[in-house]
Formats: C-alpha cells, structure tokens, sequence
C-alpha cells in the first residue's frame, strides 16, 4: 500500500470485514472427472466471491434524493465532490474532495453497487466529517479546461475483504444530497469477465458546472462561455478533477447500473475495472474469459485500441454492450499538479490539435484505423442516421443462432424499445472482421428506424469468432442495457436470456447437458422412480414419507432429508405397494413419517415400517406450521447456516427452497401472509440461524412479517419474483454462481408432489429445481442454461411436462454452429434535402433520452436513509 500523509481534516476509514473469506468457484468438472449424477453429494455448492457478496442484504438507500431531501445542484453547489483516482486496487485508499456552500457536518454513505436480492446496493461504511467552501473551479483557456483545485476531506481505506465493483459514495449536507464514484478492483483476478467503465466517455460529456455560465465538455451542445481551441465553447480537455455534473452519477446509474445487476444477479465472475485502467495496463485482459464494454464506450486512447486486438487475438472474448463504440481517439495527460493522467485530451480535428500523427486525438477511422474490423460493426457518420429519434424494436435476424436460444423468438420477432439514442451498422467501405476458418460474422438483429433528422436509420448486431476462436458480440445499441434490467426503457427476459447465452459460453462453460426423464403413472410413481433415479443403492440414512393429497406437512421434508434420502408419498390412508417395495428396496436407517394419524394412518406408518425394516417416527404438530417447526426440530441443531421461510398458504415457493436448504444444512419453516406463526417464531428462535431467507413476493409474505424476523437472525433477506417461476430463480441465483449446478432438476410448477419428490434428488446432486408451466419461458430457459448442468432432469411423464417442453431443454444444449446465413445490408439511402449531422452532434446526455437517475420517476418514500451506523 502507497504511503499517505494524511492532510487536515482527513478521516480515515477502516471497512468492516464482510464475513467468512469468499472461496473462488472450481471449473466446471467434466463428464470424465465429475462424480456421476447418482451419486449423494448434498453439501453447499461453491460459489465465486460475486455470489457471496450479492447473498449479504442490501438497500435501497443508495438512491437519492432520500425522502425529505433534495439534490445539489451545480447552481447552489450546497454539495459537491470527486473522487482523486478513478480506480483503486482492493486494500488501497481513495481521496475525496468535497465542496459545501455552508460549512458543517457532512454525511457519507459508501455503497456497493449489485444485485443484493433486487435492491441494488449494500451499504459498507459511512459517517461524517467537517465540510467547508472550497475555491472557485478555474477555467484553463485556450483548452477551456475546467479545474477544481480542492483539498482532499475524507480518505477512504479499502481492505482486501471489500469486493471489486463500482462503488458510489452518497454526500449529504443538511438535506442536500450528491454523488461521487470509483471503481475497485482486484489486480489479482485472473479468470474472470472484466466489466470496463467506459469513464473516458463519462467525462467528456461532463460539464460541470452545468449552471449556463462556466461549464465546459467535450461538446458545445452543453458547453458554455468563451470560444476554446476547439473551436467553439467545447473543451478540448477536460479534467478527472472535477464533480461529475448535476447529480454526480454521469452515466453510472442509467447505463453501468442495470448490466451490474443483470450480471451478479446470475453469478457471472466479475471483475472491475476502467478505461483508464485498460490504457495503462495493456496486460489487464491477459488471462481474463473475457472483456465487457458496458453502455456509451465511445472514448478510447490507441493503447486501449492495441490492448483490445491483442486480448482478443489471444482468445479473450469481448462484448460491446451499447453503441458508438471506440470512436474518437483520446490521449491522457497529468493534471496541473502533476498527478498522473488526469485530463483527457479531444481536439476531435487533426489541424487544431498540436500533436499530429497516430495519437491525434481525431477519430480512429481517419488515422486510418476503422473500429469495425475489431467490433464488427460501428457508428455511421456523415449523415445523421446513427442518431436513434424514437426508440425502435430490435428485429430479429437468424434465429437459429445460439444466442436466441430459449428466447421463443423467431425471424422478425420484434423486442420493443431496444434501438435507441445511437445505432451501430455494418459499412461496405470499410474491413470487415477476420473470422475463424469455417465459420461467417452472424447478423442478429437488423431493425430499421426514424433518425433524430427524419432520415431512415439502420440498426445492426453483430457476432463473430476470431481466428484465435474468441468471440466477439456488438449489441449495436445504446438501450441495450436498458433492456435487461429497465431504466429508460422496460426490461426484456429475452435480452436476459441472451445475454446469459453469451456470457455462459464467454464463461468456459460445456453446455453439455443430458436431458433425462423421471415419471410414473400418478405422483406415488413419479416419487418412486425419483427416488431410484437418485438414490440406487440400499442402505440410504433417511426416508421421509409424506401425503401425496396435499402439500403443506410435506413441505418441510426436503430440506429436513440434506440430499441424504428420498421423500415418498402416499395417500395417506393406504400405501401403494411400488412404494412398499421401494421401502424394501431402500432399507433406510431411518424412516420419518411427516403429518399425524389423520394425515398418515397408523396402519399405513405400520405396513411402510414393516418393509423399510425399521420402526418409523412421526413428526406432527396441531397445524402445518407447527409441523414443519417438528420436521426441523429433528433435523437441524441450533447454529444453522440459514433458514428459508416460505408461505404455508401455498406450495410453489417452499418448494425451490427445499432443494436449496438442503444443499446448505438448514430448514423450510412455514408462515402466514401477515404473521409469523407462534410455532415458527418458536423454532427461529431455537435454530438462531446465521440467515434467514424469505421466499416469495410480498403478496406472498408481507414485509411486516420479514421484518418481525430481524428478531431472530442478523440478516433477514426476501428473494422473491413476480411469479413462482421467477422465485424459484431467485432461489437457484443465491445457491450456485453461473456455472455450478451438476443438476438442474425441473418440475411442473402447476402442482406439487413431483417438485416435493425431486427436491431431494437435485440437493443430493448438487442442483437447483426450477418450476415449469405449459411451455419453456425465456426465464427458466436461462436459468437451466447458468446453471450449466451435466444432466437436467424432468421430474414428471409426459402428461405432467410435455414432450415439447423436453425438446426445448434439449435444443439448449446443441452443438453451436458458427456460421450464419448471409444477410444482405440494406441500403440506407442519403436524402439530400436533409441536413447533415455530423460527428459532434450527439446529445446522448440530455435527460428526454437519458435520465440520470432512472428512478426519480418512483415516489421519494420508497428512497430512505440507512442509520449512520448501519451497514451490510
């Protein structure tokens, strides 16, 4: 760690650890080296650092103007600040310069931008320090570069134990609130996808202070004051020492902030970095699985360029998730004091710009080093139809390509609201990429739309795999984030189920599944057969027989199994005799009958006892929570890992959490929809589990009731979707990173006693039980394609899950092809009588097309601060 003298009034700040050290999930064990699927290996799964962090609670409060506040604006600056690095390695410390109009006590809130059940962040520290005024922000002429030169006030200190990613440190003085950001990394990942912050483009749309008087960007749309060097008030520098305008975000939260919940959501292995990072270490994708061009990547310097072909042409896959991508040409210079590559430089003209040659900052077709044989595609110039008027649907091309596998889509499928603000396209009059022997550039998606100056525009995405067999995906659009987790637009599970496409074959992973089939003539057979499906030799430690009528005793009987036995079913006043014989068959050193004699006759616990070969014990209480509270009194010993608590009022969602308690040695305890049963607060209190889950939407257990059970755990999170089929992802997502499923099991969604019998068959293979109703969903598509499993298996016959719904899980799992039908580009025609657009006419920053802060849309309440000594 650097030295650091500390300056006056510096705090320093020393992070909490964040529990037990994340453990680096192992590869994918193949076919030959993986224990086989019938073999009990229940046990918790491993998992990579991302999932660990995202399974930590998070909140909303990273989003502001909080409730009874307002933001700062770049006219009161009330508050302002910046951060002095634009990255750090973990374990490092950043600097904060921070300006107040009214000297006084400043509040900051350090947060952690991901997934964290659906909240987006997690608080990690905070506190507060004395502000003051700083000096006026100066203005560098000829370059009209913006500068504030402020003291450093709060020093934050990293430890090894915080987690890369993008962090934004919440400001508040009085009841004015604002931004500063950076982004850590860990400079030791190797493995991994590294998602780069395009912060070049970042500041060269900055123009703070944007109060129509001083402010200055790299454009003169927004740029205000004296005629510079490049030849209007547009700055041909621009200085990392300086607040991002009006909220501080820049494009952080409409563009960075969706892509990083999508990705650690699904427990993709990211990593983090920047554009200054990749300039200045041409080595960082050395080694990584691949390269994650988030939003507007438009600014790059010619290292970046270089570091780019060379990752790529070493095999190390890359993916442009926006539009308009390495276009101008920047270099990087220290600032005024000397700190290293602070200012960035854009003439965006070869003879205004005094440096001449191959690093003049112009655009990187006119060197001439055109981006598309890299991207496969790149911005129009010259006529304004890269300029995106209202957004326009993504029109699907080759559908039969790999990527719109479990989409459902189909030539023309139109996505809505997908093309917007710019628009890459394929040109004939520049190189096309070099691919691979046998195999052609795939065009996914050609969409026609209105152009901002009333032209005919042309949206293109592309896909090709290089010559070293890296591949290379172009979105051609800079809503494509947008479309996975929403902001400007509403979010698509067909992007998400694309992406995730993607991102699994970036991964490394085989995509190899088998489908197999487990199902009987009625649900006692498909119980049966489960069970010799997943535990084929005697002497298994536990059998569980439940009723096959209904569900709720039975609920609590997977989690209670640990992997380490089936569950059987029967009707509960008799006992069918493939069930005897499996009992005989299976000659358990236990047998634990679940409900009591009006469930599960006593004549039938003595014929099922006779053919298991050992006296049965009966778990039952006066109602079904108090049955399950039995069930886990057996089971578990207090000090459990976790604790999932699902609605008792149905079944779909205990049942995914069956699968998953298992896995990880804890409980599936039951609740009311409005209150936390006398039994189950009982048995939380003896367990005093490390975590306790929620499982389903607040329709199903309501906040209040999550809430009472912050009495009974340190950390209470909900995971929970707008359907069964999306909890039970949700569930599957916390349990295993991308990658880590050796079984997907699937069950019919529309009733229970085939999920309640293949729980414990997935938990003994290491797995995660995804529901399904008449048809494969783009959700549950995705779900079986993260996991990445040697075999998904269908629990259920024909008449339960239908053969169609089996084909599609197979066709997830075909052999790829690399080569696409040729599709022709159309011609977009110039008209004459409309005028140009050039290269300096973006407006991508103005609130109609890109709002700042997605969410201000949403009512102020739902936004509360965190208590100052809270945390994650």
């Amino acid at each position: 760690m650097k030295s650091f003298v500390a300056s006056l009034a510096a705090i320093i700040i020393t992070a909490a650890t964040l529990g037990a050290a994340p453990v680096p999930a192992p590869a994918h064990a193949g076919p030959a080296e993986a224990a086989g699927p019938l073999a009990a290996v229940a046990g918790p799964p491993p998992v990579n650092r991302i999932v660990r962090e995202n399974r930590l609670a998070g909140h909303s409060s990273w989003q502001i103007p909080w409730s009874g506040y307002s933001l700062s604006t770049d006219r009161d600056l009330a508050v302002k600040a910046y951060a002095t690095k634009v990255s750090i390695d973990n374990g490092e410390q950043v600097d904060f310069r921070v300006h107040v109009a009214s000297p006084g006590s400043v509040r900051y809130d350090v947060y952690r931008l991901g997934w964290y059940q659906g909240l987006g962040g997690r608080r990690v520290t905070g506190g507060t320090f004395n502000g003051i005024s700083q000096p006026a922000c100066t203005t560098a002429m000829p370059v009209g570069m913006v500068t504030c030169d402020w003291r450093t006030l709060l020093t934050l200190q990293t430890t090894e134990d915080w987690t890369s990613g993008v962090y934004a440190v919440v400001f508040t003085r009085g009841t004015k609130q604002t931004y500063a950001s950076f982004v850590l990394r860990d400079d030791g990942a190797t493995g991994k996808l590294v998602h780069v912050q395009p912060s070049f483009t970042y500041q060269a749309y900055n123009n703070f202070p944007d109060n129509g008087s001083t402010g200055k960007s790299l454009y003169s749309y927004n740029s205000y004051g004296a005629t510079t060097a490049a030849g209007s008030t547009a700055a041909a520098k621009v200085s990392f020492d300086r607040p991002y305008a009006n909220a501080g975000a820049s494009l952080i939260m409409a563009e960075e902030a969706p892509m990083i919940r999508y990705a650690e959501s699904r427990g993709f292995d990211m990593t983090y970095a920047t554009n200054l990072d990749l300039h200045r270490n041409p080595s960082l994708l050395n080694g990584q699985q691949g390269m994650v061009s988030v939003g507007h990547d438009e600014y790059w310097t010619s290292e970046m360029f270089t570091a780019a072909e060379n990752a790529r042409d070493a095999g190390v896959d890359l993916a442009y998730l926006g539009g308009n991508n390495m276009y101008w040409q920047v270099r990087v210079e220290p600032s005024a004091s000397g700190a290293a590559d602070r200012v960035v430089v854009c003439y965006k003209s070869a003879s205004l710009d005094p440096v001449k040659g191959a690093t003049s900052t112009v655009l990187f077709r006119a060197i001439p080093r055109p981006e598309q044989p890299v991207i496969g595609q790149m911005w129009p110039t010259g006529d304004g139809t890269g300029l995106v008027g209202p957004n326009a649907s993504w029109i699907v091309r080759t559908p039969e390509h790999w990527l719109y596998r479990g989409t459902g889509l189909t030539n023309g499928s139109a996505i809505p609201g997908m093309v917007g603000i710019e628009a890459d396209r394929r040109h004939t009059q520049y190189p096309a990429p070099t691919v691979k022997s046998g195999t052609t550039q795939a065009v996914l998606a050609q969409s026609p739309f209105t152009a901002r100056n009333g032209q005919r525009g042309l949206h293109e995405s592309t896909l090709y795999q290089a010559p070293s067999s890296a591949i290379v995906f172009s979105a051609g659009t800079l809503n494509y984030t947008g479309g996975l987790m929403g902001g400007n637009i509403s979010p698509q599970p067909t992007v998400r189920t694309m992406t995730t496409n993607l991102f699994t074959r970036y991964s490394g992973m085989a995509l190899d599944a088998t489908t197999d089939r487990a199902g009987g003539s009625d649900r006692y057979a498909t119980a049966v057969a489960l069970a010799q499906r997943g535990f084929p030799n005697t002497g298994v430690p536990v059998v569980y027989l439940a009723t096959g009528a209904t569900f709720p005793d039975a609920l609590a009987a997977g989690a209670a199994t640990r992997g380490e036995g089936p569950v059987l079913l029967v009707p509960g006043t008799s006992i069918p005799q493939n069930v005897l014989d499996e009992l005989a068959r299976l000659k358990p050193a236990k047998l634990v009958v679940v409900g009591g004699p009006t469930i599960v006759t006593d004549a039938v616990v003595a014929q099922a006892s006779a053919a298991a070969g050992v006296t049965a014990v009966r778990d039952s209480g006066s109602d079904r929570y108090a049955t399950a509270a039995k069930v886990s009194q057996r089971a578990f010993s207090p000090g459990v890992p976790v604790a999932y608590v699902a609605s008792g009022a149905d079944f779909p969602d205990a049942l995914s959490a069956g699968a998953a308690a298992a896995q990880l040695g804890g409980p599936v305890l039951l609740t009311a929809s409005t209150s936390l049963p006398a039994a189950t607060k009982t048995e939380l209190d003896r367990l005093n589990p490390q975590r306790i889950v929620v499982v389903g939407s607040t329709g199903a257990v309501s906040e209040s009731v999550r809430t009472s059970m912050t009495a009974y755990a340190s950390q209470v999170i909900r995971l929970g979707g707008s359907d069964r089929y999306e909890t039970a992802a949700a569930v599957a997502r916390d349990l295993v990173a991308a990658g880590g499923a050796n079984m997907v099991g699937v069950a019919t969604g529309l009733s229970f006693p085939d999920g309640l019998a293949a729980g414990p068959v997935v938990a003994a293979n290491g797995g995660v039980l995804m529901l399904v109703g008449s048809a494969l969903t783009p959700t549950v598509a995705e779900e079986i394609v993260r996991g990445d499993p040697r075999v998904v298996l269908i629990a259920g016959s024909e008449g339960v899950i239908s053969a169609s719904v089996a084909s599609g899980i197979a066709g997830l799992f075909s052999p790829p092809a690399m080569s696409s039908p040729n599709v022709a580009l159309k011609s977009v025609p110039n008209d004459p009588s409309v005028p140009d657009t050039g290269p300096q006419d973006e407006t991508i920053v103005s609130p109609e097309l890109r709002p700042e802060l997605p969410w201000l849309d949403t009512p102020a309440a739902e936004h509360r601060p965190e208590q100052a000594g809270g945390g994650g």
